[in-house]
């Protein structure tokens, strides 16, 4: 098939325009909360083709957005929360049974929400708070069988928690302790078109603890961070390979640690 890739090739170059507005209006209820709307479209340009269905046409999309911050203990907290309604037309993803092509996708849409809180509840506490759930999945294409699919190398669901607790006067004045965790949903492992025909397979689900020391006296700062504290074996990303009838995976970063100082001069 005609790859396009090519400069050699008379359709090696096309012109293409799309208008694509962007609105968002902001209400400040009062100084410490603030609520948004938005809506904006999207248009970019892809090189290549699909394999014998002529050239991968422009990715377009739309998201449509509210949301609300709030700035809590004196401005020293904020809270963020958000919902969505992001679409993409067109999506190109890699063609595994012809190298150089692409799979088109007619239409992923995406709907979620995003919370997040990061700041301090008074002057030892310190917290950042993340979670997030996204609904990715086809919603058009000309194969009928790809829709509902969940879209490739996604998850439905992310969190993550930080911790630290500052000491600011006695013995122990400068010294600090954290602890978290990161949480990763079952991601999707298929890719529409390729390896799908026995619909949705996924890499599982994951948790990673951290921890962290620190020490900070005037112009010296000393940080002890560790990763992965149970040395958990878990996948960042792989894909379901039919052929060999298992899955194929990155495998993600054993325990390990870093060991900071830094001076001030």
């Amino acid at each position: 098939g005609q790859d396009y890739n090519s400069e050699d090739d008379p359709a090696y170059e096309i012109n293409d325009n799309k208008f694509t507005p962007r609105l968002g209006f902001t209400y400040m209820n009062n100084p410490n909360i603030s609520m948004y709307i938005m809506h904006d479209e999207s248009f970019l340009a892809q090189r290549g083709a699909v394999f014998g269905a002529g050239r991968l046409p422009a990715l377009t999309g739309s998201n449509n957005e509210a949301g609300i911050k709030a700035l809590l203990f004196k401005k020293q907290l904020s809270i963020t929360a958000s919902v969505y309604d992001m679409r993409k037309n067109n999506v190109g993803t890699s063609d595994f049974d012809h190298p150089g092509f692409y799979l088109k996708t007619g239409q992923i849409r995406s709907t979620g929400l995003d919370v997040d809180i990061a700041g301090r509840i008074n002057s030892n506490i310190y917290l950042n708070l993340n979670y997030a759930y996204v609904n990715p999945r086809i919603t058009k294409d000309a194969d009928k069988t790809l829709i509902g699919l969940q879209n490739a190398g996604t998850c439905k669901n992310l969190a993550n928690a930080w911790i630290k607790y500052q000491f600011n006067d006695g013995v122990l004045k400068g010294f600090g302790i954290a602890a978290g965790f990161q949480y990763t949903d079952k991601r999707s492992a298929i890719y529409p078109g390729w390896n799908s025909a026995e619909g949705n397979k996924y890499m599982p689900a994951y948790t990673l603890f951290d921890a962290a020391l620190s020490y900070t006296n005037g112009r010296i700062g000393i940080n002890l961070n560790a990763y992965n504290l149970a040395n958990k074996r878990y996948a960042t990303g792989g894909w379901w390979y039919p052929d060999f009838d298992e899955y194929l995976f990155y495998q993600g970063t054993p325990a390990n640690f870093r060991l900071q100082t830094t001076i001030r001069l």
